[in-house]
């Protein structure tokens, strides 16, 4: 099954940002990759029907979508980086590095929720 379209929009914004020259781009990509994991969990879970209610975190949203093992504990483990950054401590950074392994972390949990065709029809330079 093939990701949706706005899932795909989503990544190939990210993928814009930190491919481009820009200051702190690291920073703003780890925290839109982490802001697309958590609607990509909730995108699958509601094609599967299943309401989203009570859910208040990134694990509940994890569960949900049946994804667990080391992907769940990197992608958590990143949840708790971001917002140490976004509302504790301003002045934490990113490495090049760190934020990649978050993309790539990212497309783990694209193909594990939508298959493997999940990336089929994207853009050439994406793939």
């Amino acid at each position: 099954m093939v990701a949706p379209k706005e899932i795909i929009d989503f990544l190939e914004s990210i993928l814009s940002i930190f491919l481009y020259d820009i200051r702190q781009k690291e920073r703003s990509v780890f925290i839109l990759v982490d802001n697309l994991v958590e609607l990509s969990c909730k995108a699958r879970i509601r094609e599967r029907g299943k309401r989203i209610t009570d859910q208040k975190d990134l694990k509940d949203f994890l569960k949900l979508a049946n994804i667990g093992g080391e992907l769940k504990k990197r992608l958590t483990n990143r949840r708790k980086e971001r917002n140490t950054m976004q509302h504790d401590l301003v002045a934490v950074t990113v490495s090049h590095e760190h934020c990649a392994d978050s993309i790539l972390d990212l497309l783990e949990l694209i193909k594990k929720l939508w298959g493997k065709y999940a990336f089929d029809g994207v853009d050439e330079w994406v793939d």
